[in-house]
């Protein structure tokens, strides 16, 4: 069985700046929007440490009546009209779903790559309804997808929205402490994980929407992905530079701060579990870690003539 790297974002040219920082806050660098190749979602144990959940953390719930009813006038080209934030493979229902910061999610056919379906969520002037993450249950049953959502309306808090599938009716989960940067289901589906913008950390959910706890002790620093091994071990990159890895019991292991050219962003462990890739944002850099000591094995050599960014990675076989 081959194993190889997908380089993934802009080779050869700085990555996009959106009209808003996912925050709120100025502009940052976001990834490319261009996302190739298939992430693996792997598997996180649950969790001791974690802070307890708070009085108003929610299941998920129906659309209140005082979400944003005013219509927005927006082109539809059959394709999305902003950088892609993320991408999944949801292999129980033959679909590809992608977000972006054109505040979309858009299904695709996963063998003829044709347009299947676009869903919109509660949109806002500015930043409201800009979407950085999405996930799909390991049984196709339920899909889930945020990012600087529910703020301008729902009680002043974040919330991320979720889909049945098929029947695509939309709920959604309130009550989130910060905007949302990326997700992942664990395999079983029984939990999902979610990492915060603004230090809030990352923070763990029942397949159901409750909260079941949150790690925040980020010093203030934005999550910008995370990645589990088979194992249940989880990765976590941050944009202080630091990358964290955890038990599958959420015991912190092993923490490093990865120094520049650029700031690591992109993460995923080999379908083994033994290696630990990562990409970097502002610099066309991918190193090798050692998946127990994050000391580097490798450094990728870089593609011809690239000089931008390579914020995401993947494993391919």
């Amino acid at each position: 069985m081959a194993v190889g790297i997908v380089w993934e974002g802009n080779v050869g040219r700085r990555a996009p700046r959106p009209a808003w920082r996912r925050d709120g806050r100025r502009p940052d660098r976001r990834p490319s929007g261009r996302v190739r190749g298939a992430a693996a979602v792997l598997a996180l144990l649950l969790i001791p440490v974690l802070v307890q959940a708070p009085a108003a953390a929610t299941a998920e719930e129906p659309l209140p009546p005082g979400m944003p009813a005013e219509p927005f006038l927006m082109l539809d080209t059959g394709m999305h009209t902003a950088p892609i934030s993320d991408l999944v493979v949801d292999a129980a229902n033959g679909l590809v779903a992608t977000t972006a910061l054109d505040k979309t999610v858009r299904l695709w056919d996963l063998e003829t790559g044709h347009l299947t379906g676009r869903l919109a969520v509660p949109l806002g002037e500015g930043p409201e309804g800009i979407l950085h993450s999405l996930a799909i249950a390991p049984d196709g049953g339920r899909m889930i997808a945020g990012g600087y959502t529910g703020l301008s309306w729902d009680d002043g808090a974040f919330s991320l929205y979720t889909w049945g599938l098929p029947d695509q009716k939309m709920m959604r989960l309130k009550n989130l402490s910060a905007a949302i940067a990326h997700m992942r289901y664990r395999p079983d589906g029984q939990i999902f994980v979610v990492g915060f913008l603004s230090g809030q950390g990352i923070g763990v959910f029942s397949s159901g929407g409750k909260y079941l706890g949150q790690d925040r002790d980020y010093g203030g620093a934005a999550v910008r992905q995370i990645a589990f091994a088979p194992d249940g071990r989880l990765a976590v990159t941050s944009d202080d530079g630091t990358l964290r890895l955890y038990s599958a019991a959420l015991g912190l292991l092993a923490k490093r701060t990865l120094d520049g050219p650029g700031v690591p962003y992109g993460v995923a462990f080999a379908p083994q579990g033994d290696v630990l890739a990562v990409g970097f944002s502002g610099a066309a850099r991918v190193e090798l870690l050692d998946d127990a000591t994050l000391e580097t094995r490798h450094v990728a050599a870089s593609p011809p003539g690239a000089s931008g960014d390579t914020p995401l990675v993947r494993w391919i076989t």
